[in-house]
């Protein structure tokens, strides 16, 4: 069944579990999220899995500190499965390099549609500012616009894209987005099925 309920966590604190700080919404696209999980003005930090796992529809995080998460696995906010999600205004630090700030997916038969994430400030040490993968399903118009990605200690890379069995991004857009200072790897690496405008010091 599908959830119809729309869920808000504002003020709250997600701090020092062994796995996911928040995680919730469906797999499937026969079994979606339809109401609004609404994550605004929360504090994640030293989790050992991600800060958030957001999976279905229509997921807003917004105005966020994300400090430290995905300490064991995974990056700090997954975008697993998941359309028409937003993630802006948030400050996301991690501090290893292997680790990503935002991982976008699609895979296991669910296309992810229509995700934008904008207006934020990723930092510190970290494998990419946003990493994004199309595993025999499809991404489609991703807007990844107005982000300040910053090398405050040894980040490697900006965006990073991949398909594997067949998957594909279509009408994707990286834009305006801001580099502070140069990188150990690439700042801008994308697969076909994305515009690159406007990025500062790129």
């Amino acid at each position: 069944m599908a959830s119809t309920d729309d869920n808000h966590f504002t003020g709250c604190q997600f701090t020092t579990n062994e796995g996911v700080g928040l995680r919730g919404g469906a797999n499937k696209e026969s079994h979606p999220a339809v109401g609004v999980v609404r994550v605004d003005t929360n504090w994640f930090g030293h989790n050992g899995g991600p800060a958030i796992v957001a999976r279905g529809n229509s997921w807003k995080i917004t105005n966020s500190k994300l400090y430290h998460n995905a300490s064991e696995r995974g990056a700090s906010i997954e975008l697993d499965r998941c359309s028409y999600a937003t993630v802006s205004g948030c400050d996301s630090y991690l501090g290893r390099t292997d680790r990503d700030h935002i991982t976008v997916r699609a895979s296991k038969g669910v296309n992810s549609v229509g995700n934008q994430i904008k207006n934020n400030d990723f930092r510190g040490e970290y494998r990419s500012a946003v990493r994004c993968l199309a595993d025999a399903d499809e991404i489609t118009a991703l807007q990844v616009h107005g982000n300040t990605i910053q090398n405050s200690a040894n980040a490697i890379g900006g965006i990073i894209t991949r398909t594997e069995n067949g998957g594909s991004f279509a009408n994707c857009s990286f834009k305006d987005n801001i580099f502070t200072s140069t990188m150990a790897g690439s700042k801008i690496n994308l697969s076909a099925g994305w515009v690159s405008v406007g990025n500062l010091n790129a």
